[in-house]
């Protein structure tokens, strides 16, 4: 039976799920296009571990983030002991840590004015 966890955060419920075999071939086929990094991408691998919605995570705090990451880790213990023996250990942290410091950056533009752009609205 595949494993799976649900979890709450705030008023959300979200479900981490065990990969299957195919998941992994996909994963481990695609490397470096599926593990690249950016958003589309992230859009790709996303659903096939959760069913957490990617526009949510601009709400989530990286400690958030960490849970949910946690929760992979325990639902894919197998599959991450097998990768651990591989190479591709380096490349999953690799386009983890470059997909959370995306998406934090990203929500850094969302409040910071841009170069030169000090206009706020005044009363």
């Amino acid at each position: 039976m595949r494993k799976q966890k649900t979890i709450k955060i705030d008023d959300l419920e979200i479900t981490v799920k065990e990969l299957r075999i195919k998941d992994i071939k996909r994963i481990i086929g695609q490397g470096d296009d599926l593990l690249g990094g950016d958003l589309g991408q992230m859009e790709e691998l996303l659903p096939i571990v959760t069913d957490l919605p990617l526009s949510a995570i601009d709400d989530m705090s990286p400690s958030e983030l960490k849970i949910i990451w946690e929760v992979f880790r325990e639902v894919n213990e197998v599959f991450l002991e097998l990768v651990a023996k591989t190479e591709i250990v380096e490349v999953l942290k690799s386009s983890i840590l470059k997909d959370l410091t995306a998406l934090f950056a990203d929500s850094l533009d969302q409040v910071t004015p841009t170069h030169g752009n000090m206009d706020t609205l005044s009363s």
